[in-house]
């Protein structure tokens, strides 16, 4: 059973990670959405600083975003990691038993830079999959992990794109369907069991390959064929 609740007709989110360029783009987003985000962090202070600064940029209302802890990030109703893949193991670890029961949403990618661009990892799994191998309790998926970080941290830009959900828990695809139900150009789409996730992940890679060659900030979106 799923413990997300509402806050005033929205979700209470908690962000592991919250202060880097993309958590932090993805707790505005949020915010803007209408949800509460517990903005997590390892410097409590260093989330303070972030959140003051969000709230700068994106004129939000007070208190829609909340400094704090990575450990009381984890205590919200939803929780997304937004950690490099080199550091999962070190901090989740230790958040098990507070994320059991929870959907855990995963935009981390298993990608390394080199001198051609970011490549995939060819060897291991997913970091979705590495992920619910550690929070057994919890309902992991994939989600957001095609969004580049410039873009979802411009107040400015209006997110236009697909969002791959994996997950072997179909809950979890209808949470992330109510977290974007405010974001009128994000479409969440559901592929499958987390089996999927590897693609998803490496196929990030091509897509950041792809800005950067050609200095866009594209995402991904589906067409459908058939009227």
């Amino acid at each position: 059973m799923l413990v997300a609740y509402e806050y005033r007709g929205h979700m209470e989110i908690g962000i592991i990670g919250g202060t880097g360029a993309f958590g932090s783009g993805m707790a505005a987003r949020l915010a803007s959405w209408g949800h509460r985000v517990r903005v997590g962090s390892r410097d409590v202070l260093k989330s303070s600083a972030t959140v003051t600064k969000l709230h700068d940029q994106w004129d939000l209302p007070d208190g829609v975003l909340v400094p704090c802890g990575n450990e009381v990030a984890a205590k919200a109703g939803v929780v997304m990691v937004a950690l490099p893949w080199s550091s999962l193991k070190d901090t989740i670890a230790p958040l098990g038993p507070v994320l059991v029961g929870k959907t855990v949403l995963s935009p981390v990618n298993r990608i390394s830079p080199s001198r051609q661009g970011p490549l995939p990892v060819r060897s291991g799994d997913a970091a979705a999959w590495e992920l619910q191998q550690m929070l057994t309790g919890s309902q992991v998926a994939t989600a957001f992990n095609h969004l580049p970080a410039r873009a979802v941290s411009n107040p400015k830009t209006e997110l236009d794109s697909d969002i791959l959900v994996c997950s072997d828990f179909v809950d979890a695809f209808k949470v992330v369907e109510e977290m974007t139900r405010s974001a009128a150009s994000v479409r969440p789409v559901y592929v499958g069991p987390l089996v999927h996730a590897r693609a998803v992940e490496d196929f990030t890679s091509a897509i950041v390959s792809a800005n950067i060659q050609n200095k866009r900030q594209s995402g991904l979106r589906f067409t459908d064929h058939v009227k």
